[in-house]
């Protein structure tokens, strides 16, 4: 269990730079369909870390080291997601449902679950549709991606324990 789950959270990983790219594509081509995020949620994470700590402790974190975490954050959460894909699915199931139900699980638990609830953005029900559905495809592409690396890795260590390494 615990490769699979590595191999999920590296899966996730990949998915992740898959979907800042078409993120970062689709708001240059689609400027109205970036959902309006009041404050980035990395950002928005690294503040309430750094107002548990005191005064002193919070002076002397560069902005630099602040924004390097809050970046950081993004790709923690598409590991967790492959993670957690790795842990329940184990050798996989069907790219497309799979894939798709990761994707869209992602997008439910962040724009309908904690995006709202720390107000971070207003409830999908007062997006414009190219707000909703822009996030929706870039995410069923993620889950897309972190499914198809993770088949393929476990495609290939299954190849791997086929070759006998100690012939007699």
């Amino acid at each position: 269990m615990p490769l699979r789950i590595l191999l999920g959270a590296a899966s996730g990983a990949a998915a992740t730079f898959v979907l800042q790219a078409l993120m970062k594509q689709t708001a240059k081509s689609f400027p109205d369909s970036k959902p309006p995020i009041r404050k980035d949620p990395g950002e928005f994470m690294v503040d309430k870390a750094e107002s548990l700590l005191p005064e002193s402790a919070r002076d002397r974190i560069s902005e630099k080291a602040e924004a390097v975490a809050a970046k950081s954050l993004h790709l923690g959460y598409g590991i967790s997601a492959g993670a957690l894909y790795g842990a329940l699915r184990g050798n996989g199931g069907w790219l497309l449902v799979d894939g798709t139900l990761l994707g869209l699980a992602v997008w439910g638990i962040g724009y309908l679950g904690w995006l709202p609830a720390t107000d971070l953005m207003p409830p999908v029900t007062e997006h414009s549709s190219q707000q909703v559905i822009a996030p929706l495809v870039q995410h069923a592409v993620f889950g897309l991606a972190a499914v198809s690396a993770y088949k393929g890795m476990m495609r290939l260590g299954r190849k791997d324990e086929q070759v006998d390494l100690n012939p007699s």
